[in-house]
């Protein structure tokens, strides 16, 4: 199924206050930023490259290098054009995932509490992570933390936890934790 996208064009504003060049790279960069943020409430942050086809994701990927550079090197002309190459990406990765089967996620799941400062913690999938972080309000006292990562510094800290176990005298509570799974007394294979 092929969509055909319209050729996106962005009208700059006329103003004194900035050098033509500026305007039109902060106003080509805040449309951008709209489509981006407008898609990410729908699929999640990161989450849409992820469903799209290798090719796709790749010919994004390059766009968005592309555009980098030009902001790099305050190309207002090459920003406005790869800006708007990057609005009908989004268009194109919402229409490929779409006809992929792939579904926008509904209610994310997570575990939420409250730390020591009083910021937010939650804890979700990468998917839900990233549905969070797409509708997480700026400047709220908020940390999003993807299973995954938790899982990394459980492993990363493992075995000074068990040092300090050791330390603490509850070395039974070390040695239990390294109980082999599955050596028990009866005839049961389970």
């Amino acid at each position: 199924m092929r969509h055909i996208l319209e050729r996106h064009t962005i009208n700059f504003p006329q103003t004194e206050s900035l050098p033509v060049d500026g305007v039109r790279v902060q106003h080509v960069i805040t449309e951008l930023d709209s489509v981006a943020v407008r898609f990410e409430k729908i699929w999640g942050v990161d989450r849409l490259p992820r469903l799209v086809s290798d090719a796709t994701r790749t010919k994004w990927d390059a766009q968005m290098e592309k555009l980098n550079l030009a902001l790099e090197q305050n190309d207002s002309n090459m920003v406005q054009e790869l800006a708007a190459g990057c609005i009908r990406g989004w268009q194109v990765m919402d229409a490929e995932a779409k006809a992929a089967g792939h579904k926008p996620p509904q209610t994310p799941e997570a575990w939420l509490c409250r730390m020591g400062d009083r910021t937010l913690a939650i804890v979700a999938t990468e998917d839900d992570a990233a549905i969070y972080q797409a509708h997480l309000p700026e400047g709220s006292n908020t940390v999003i933390w993807p299973l995954q990562a938790i899982t990394n510094l459980v492993g990363e800290q493992y075995e000074a936890w068990d040092r300090q176990l050791v330390k603490l005298g509850m070395s039974d509570v070390a040695a239990e934790k390294k109980k082999p799974v599955g050596t028990f007394s009866d005839s049961i294979p389970f």
